[in-house]
């Protein structure tokens, strides 16, 4: 129709979701004609640009061999392939969400960094427009307990300033679309804010599934990167020396803000398979300091759950690949 203001759906108003996608998919058409191939072209590039976070902002984090073993462990998760051709918003989200948490705690890490923060409010203004407030549930309650956990509060009272740059650039981006179509359509604040956020997350009227359903979805979604789950979760909860030496201030930031967001959706009563992706980037930069630390550097002489791995899996993939495969015609 021509008005980017308000998306159409057979000649009604579609309110599930803000129009920063179609955006994106609507300049694609008119640089390269209406095809599938344009459809998914800012899907396709969103997931290269959040590949491309991991390895470059997470290096700042953990390192830049355990950013490059974690890019490769995320291009090696099939849901997230998967999600990369497909026009939803869950691929460009996950971008949103990968900036905002990794700006956010190089941020925190600095003591309060400006033009840090600004991008980490910046990705979730985006984020808002992409998908809605959802990534301010994702992102908020990490950022909150990073900052919390990092630092005593009086070392932070000389920026008093500080969440301005957390809240304006986000507010200046975001904003400007929500206060128009609130203006122009008033039912937009009932039908999007209210139904397709909070009643859909509180009473899921739609795509209903049990509370456990990610501890399942993950292992398959990260299939076959999931498949060092096991040792990961051994290295992140043994108390061991050996595996404790190994992890920093920046490991349980990561681990915290990946539990979050799946704990979050497996709260919500409405699930699907690509809402956990958001989490995918961040437990790949804890596999990646997983496989720096106990492959890579393993100073341990004696043989180990995962020091076996490459005898184990010409016999336990196939299998694993089977069952993955029966589950998938059965469940879905």
């Amino acid at each position: 129709t021509g008005n980017w203001q308000t998306l159409m759906l057979n000649q009604q108003h579609y309110w599930d979701k803000p129009p920063l996608q179609h955006w994106a998919i609507a300049a694609s058409y008119r640089l390269f004609g209406p095809s599938p191939w344009a459809t998914r072209f800012p899907v396709a590039l969103a997931s290269m640009f959040t590949i491309l976070l991991t390895l470059f902002v997470g290096k700042r984090l953990i390192g830049f061999r355990a950013a490059w073993l974690a890019s490769l462990c995320l291009l090696l998760s099939i849901g997230f392939l998967l999600v990369s051709r497909y026009t939803t918003r869950d691929a460009s989200l996950t971008t949103a969400v990968t900036a905002a948490m990794l700006y956010g705690l190089l941020s925190i890490r600095a003591g309060f960094s400006r033009h840090l923060a600004g991008i980490s409010s910046l990705a979730i203004g985006l984020g808002v427009l992409i998908k809605g407030p959802v990534i301010i549930a994702l992102c908020l309650p990490s950022l909150l307990a990073a900052h919390w956990l990092s630092k005593p509060y009086r070392q932070h009272q000389r920026h008093r300033n500080q969440w301005a740059w957390w809240v304006m650039p986000g507010l200046l981006v975001a904003a400007p679309w929500y206060l128009m179509t609130s203006i122009s359509s008033p039912e937009f604040v009932i039908e999007f804010l209210w139904k397709h956020n909070v009643v859909r997350f509180a009473e899921g009227f739609n795509h209903e599934r049990p509370f456990y359903y990610y501890l399942l979805g993950i292992f398959l979604f990260m299939f076959p990167v999931s498949y060092l789950f096991p040792s990961l979760v051994k290295f992140l909860t043994s108390r061991r020396l050996a595996n404790r030496k190994f992890r920093s201030r920046e490991t349980g930031w990561l681990l915290l803000s990946a539990a979050w967001i799946l704990l979050f959706f497996s709260i919500s009563t409405t699930k699907l398979p690509t809402y956990i992706v958001p989490a995918f980037p961040l437990i790949a930069l804890l596999l990646g300091v997983f496989l720096e630390q106990k492959v890579l550097l393993n100073p341990e002489p004696r043989k180990t759950f995962l020091d076996q791995l490459v005898t184990r899996a010409p016999f336990e993939l196939p299998a694993w690949c089977l069952l993955i495969g029966i589950i998938g015609v059965l469940v879905y």
